[in-house]
């Protein structure tokens, strides 16, 4: 299966890259997923992200389909 994983802010800043397109397994977790990109960018480990699933925020236990976009928010500040 493939994904399209788009980063903003910080992460896009540690990925160096605003979006790629990712290979997964089938039925993969956000939390596997997450541990996945931890690995390949080790900085992401230690920094504190949203994951968004076609455009709805989502848990954990996602499971994650073919095609789907995804999105690492940073935390936003508002004022």
């Amino acid at each position: 299966m493939k994904v399209i994983v788009k980063y903003f802010g910080m992460i896009s800043e540690i990925t160096k890259m605003d979006l790629e397109l990712i290979e997964i397994a089938e039925n993969l977790l956000v939390s596997q997923l997450r541990s996945d990109l931890g690995k390949k960018y080790n900085r992401l480990l230690g920094t504190n992200f949203t994951v968004s699933v076609n455009h709805s925020i989502v848990d954990e236990a996602f499971r994650l389909n073919d095609h789907d976009e995804i999105a690492l928010l940073p935390p936003f500040a508002g004022g």
